[in-house]
């Protein structure tokens, strides 16, 4: 028995670190996924979103600009964002999760964060969840 889980194990890791089919194995098991946030609500905006380690406040996203992040999705990911439109309206939303079923997430922010679904081609605006007690500084940051 012990045998036979090892000769699985080998052929299994064979499959990731053989330079032809691994690529093509890793793709389909962890696909890439992109995010892109396009700023169309006519003013600036501010974002913070948990795509990578690096980014710890606030950036600036000018109007009509747009910002993307590529990452591999492994198991049940979910990534959100903090969006700031202005005093009355600002939270965060859930940027990308494995029910969104895209790899190529296109959001676009007008009074608020739309994702486009593909399959029914429409967008279709996600909520923004409030953080009690919140206060924003955009020149403070």
């Amino acid at each position: 028995m012990k045998a036979t889980n090892f000769a699985i194990l080998t052929i299994v890791l064979s499959l990731f670190f053989s330079p032809s089919s691994a690529k093509t194995l890793k793709d389909s098991l962890f696909p890439m996924i992109e995010v892109t946030l396009s700023n169309e609500s006519g003013d600036n905006i501010y974002h913070l979103c948990n795509f990578n380690s690096s980014q710890k406040s606030f950036n600036l996203l000018p109007k009509g600009e747009k910002v993307s992040w590529q990452f591999r999705q492994h198991l049940f990911p979910t990534r959100w964002c903090y969006l700031y439109l202005n005093d009355e309206k600002h939270g965060f939303f859930w940027a990308y999760t494995v029910r969104l079923k895209c790899k190529e997430c296109a959001w676009k922010i007008t009074n608020g964060p739309y994702i486009y679904r593909m399959r029914d081609k429409i967008w279709e605006l996600a909520y923004l969840h409030p953080i009690p007690g919140t206060s924003f500084d955009p020149d403070g940051r």
